[in-house]
């Protein structure tokens, strides 16, 4: 394991996060044989379990309720800065300000020693929409669509279509016409047939279907009441057919698009007929045909159409693009995710499509609403870019989060007389060299923003990130942080590469149940370190972008006004 400061692994742990409430806190021991001179025991000790963690997006205020016990009796108690009374038993219950995201709801409690003991109790209370694992978000991604784009999406058809056999269905066909003159056919033949899925310059979605070089030999007889004589000919043309498709915007899959009915061109329609045994015959047949190629013409193009029609009826039903799903590995935790189409709108001229993405992880006891996004409307469109949804990385984020990826007892050790420079009441306690557990408890899931234009890409807020220290079981210092993390999305070889460019926490001391630190100190020397730690734990992290119509190389990132897209210039 790559080897991590103390406040590193605070970092790693708020790359993650896990929900449970929060456990009571104690004060330190009194005498020990050992000891005969510590001080007298006391203890102080605040029970905030019965706060829920995860409001509505639309709370103004959140009701932040426990129980406060004090061995030396009961002092002042502040909840969002403001003095709470306290009832029987040590009951306490206040409705606090919160607004959307991650809300930092500080609680000290204090006693009646002199000097007075203090105990903090922060609490995290996440303000969002909630989104169950395994649920789709159905605009996870979006992009402007190029020909270039498009050109996977007609593969699922281009092989059925290279099939098509029209000049069979000719020849089993017993006439080709029946009323003035009936024609009989000899021989049909034409090229492969071939299919396209392109956008029109005003944004529609076409697809065009070619059959080249139809060509038609026939026979048969035309009778008037001037004359009935034999004829032979043929037919030739390049058969291009083009119907406008189109998929809804919802919250589901597309798995087939509607059409509106086919228009044919026969492009470069020409019939040649010829028969009669006479000069008379012959210039009535010649004429005859001059007057027939037009109504022939007509008449394949509208059979054509109705065939197409029933044809692509029947094949852009059950058709999927942009369907895959691959498998991310987040802190080792498998995460299975699937990016399907769910819609194509027309927009200024240009055609935009909506991919919609689930997530779901090996699943865990961790309990939680889902993965908490927010709400915002996509940015008007404009080519060549993509928009990546934040809470695309949330769902991500909460499966492993859910699998209990990074809540882990001895993720890392650290030397007893390191943590001495800081409290000094450790020195001398353990031998030297005795080395301390360190473990890592995130208890909230990561929330993720668009970052303010002026500051960054993303943002990653993590509440009640707990650090526990301990020896051979024996808890020193349990520490909670919230954690706000900058980011700013660098495009290195085809993916986007993470950087810190700010980080902000809030630091208290949960717990300390042997020794009384300073906790200002000791929060201080956590807070000093935050920011390199996170820069180094990013490390070589790159996030790739979506599998949408192919390879696409990111040149920029740029935040959107929202909250929730940022937006990226491919090519």
């Amino acid at each position: 394991m790559r080897r991590l400061s103390i406040l590193g692994v605070v970092v790693f742990a708020g790359c993650t996060g896990q929900v449970g409430s929060t456990e009571p806190m104690g004060g330190r021991p009194g005498r020990t044989p050992d000891d005969p001179d510590a001080p007298a025991a006391y203890t102080l000790a605040v029970d905030t379990s019965p706060t829920g963690s995860f409001a509505p997006a639309h709370a103004t205020t959140w009701s932040v309720s426990g129980r406060v016990t004090a061995s030396e009796g009961l002092g002042p108690l502040t909840v969002a800065g403001g003095a709470v009374p306290v009832g029987a038993g040590g009951s306490f219950t206040r409705e606090v300000s919160i607004g959307p995201g991650l809300n930092l709801v500080e609680i000290e409690a204090r006693d009646m020693a002199a000097p007075a003991h203090s105990r903090q109790a922060h609490r995290a209370v996440l303000a969002a929409d909630y989104l169950p694992e395994g649920h789709i978000n159905p605009a996870a991604a979006a992009l402007t669509l190029t020909n270039e784009i498009l050109a996977p999406m007609a593969e699922p058809l281009s092989g059925r279509v290279a099939a098509l056999d029209i000049a069979g269905e000719i020849m089993a066909r017993p006439t080709l016409t029946d009323d003035t003159c009936t024609t009989y056919p000899d021989s049909a033949r034409h090229g492969t047939a071939s299919l396209a899925i392109v956008v029109s310059d005003t944004g529609e979605l076409w697809l065009e279907l070619t059959i080249p070089n139809l060509e038609i030999r026939f026979h048969g007889n035309c009778s008037t009441f001037l004359f009935s004589t034999d004829i032979r000919g043929s037919m030739t043309t390049d058969v291009v057919l083009r119907a406008r498709l189109s998929a809804p915007p919802g919250d589901v899959c597309v798995t087939g698009f509607e059409h509106e009915p086919p228009v044919v061109d026969l492009v470069g329609f020409d019939m040649d007929v010829s028969g009669g045994s006479g000069l008379l015959d012959g210039l009535l047949v010649s004429l005859m045909g001059e007057m027939r190629e037009g109504d022939t013409a007509d008449s394949l193009a509208e059979e054509l159409a109705t065939q197409a029609d029933a044809l692509l009826g029947s094949e852009l039903t059950g058709v999927t693009v942009f369907d895959s799903t691959e498998t991310m590995s987040l802190f080792d935790t498998p995460v299975d995710v699937h990016l399907c189409l769910t819609g194509l709108v027309t927009e200024g001229g240009t055609l935009r499509a909506t991919v919609g993405a689930t997530a779901a992880g090996p699943g865990g006891a961790l309990e939680a609403p889902g993965a908490p996004i927010v709400a915002g409307e996509l940015p008007p469109a404009t080519p060549g870019k993509l928009w990546l949804d934040g809470n695309l990385i949330a769902q991500l984020l909460f499966s492993a989060w859910r699998s209990g990826a990074l809540a882990s007892d001895g993720v890392e050790t650290i030397d007893v007389g390191t943590l001495g420079l800081v409290v000094p009441s450790l020195r001398g306690r353990y031998p030297a060299g005795t080395m301390a557990d360190i473990s890592i408890d995130g208890r909230l899931p990561p929330l993720v923003t668009a970052a303010p234009a002026e500051e960054g890409d993303l943002v990653l807020s993590i509440g009640e990130l707990h650090l526990s220290i301990s020896v051979a079981g024996e808890l020193l210092f349990r520490i909670g942080t919230n954690l706000r993390m900058t980011l700013e999305l660098v495009p290195e070889g085809g993916a986007l590469r993470p950087e810190v460019a700010d980080v902000q926490s809030d630091i208290w001391v949960v717990e300390e149940p042997l020794m009384d630190a300073d906790d200002e100190a000791l929060a201080a020397a956590v807070g000093l370190q935050i920011g390199s730690a996170a820069s180094s734990l990013l490390g070589e992290t790159a996030i790739a972008l979506p599998d949408i119509g192919g390879a696409m190389v990111p040149v920029d990132v740029v935040t959107t006004p929202g909250g929730r897209y940022v937006e990226i210039t491919v090519e």
